[in-house]
């Protein structure tokens, strides 16, 4: 299966959020699902696939230069090789998912780097709080039927470093005393600090 140029538009009909890819490519080399349960198509489907976006929109993110491939067979998933530009910084990163238990795994492996820090906090507050060059990166492991509970049972390593960073009007010792107390964080409690 081969698509080039092609345009998708994706809106979740509960929360009625989505996005929209443009410019988009698709080379499937191998695919198969040889039929059963809808619940067991992760465990039974092979594929072998390469995917590249110029551009992905949603709400105020946009991602461009996406590319990624996806092998995929036995229960087991992998999307490697994925790069992209986001917030202006080059992501690169990976997944691994293994779908042979009754609960999903997981293994993420993520960097960003020297991407803005501004730009990034304009997608959750209206206020210029930070800016300078950052690199973020992550090497998690979760598991989970949902998003929910990936992030509940997410363990691993984040690392946010900079220089020259530049903090606008904000108490540092209430941010890391409110982040200590807590146990029981998300990814977007870490970004959002």
């Amino acid at each position: 299966i081969s698509l080039a140029d092609g345009i998708l538009l994706y809106t979740d009909k509960h929360s009625g959020e989505g996005f929209e890819a443009g410019h988009c490519s698709l080379d499937v080399g191998r695919l198969r699902f040889p039929g059963g349960k809808s619940r067991d198509f992760m465990k039974l489907v092979s594929i072998k696939a390469e995917v590249a976006c110029e551009e992905i929109r949603e709400k105020d993110v946009t991602v461009s230069d996406l590319k990624f491939s996806v092998n995929g067979k036995n229960a087991a998933i992998e999307i490697k090789s994925v790069t992209m530009r986001v917030f202006g910084g080059h992501g690169t990163g990976s997944i691994q998912a293994d779908y042979s238990g009754a609960v999903p795994l997981y293994h993420v492996q993520y960097t960003l780097s020297q991407f803005n820090i501004e730009e990034f906090f304009k997608v959750l507050l209206p206020q210029k709080v930070a800016e300078g060059p950052m690199n973020f990166s992550a090497t998690l492991s979760m598991q989970g039927q949902t998003a929910n509970g990936m992030m509940q049972t997410a363990a691993g390593e984040v690392s946010l470093r900079s220089e020259n960073l530049i903090l606008n009007d904000i108490d540092i010792d209430k941010k890391l005393s409110r982040f200590e107390s807590s146990q029981n964080f998300n990814l977007v409690d870490v970004g959002a600090f």
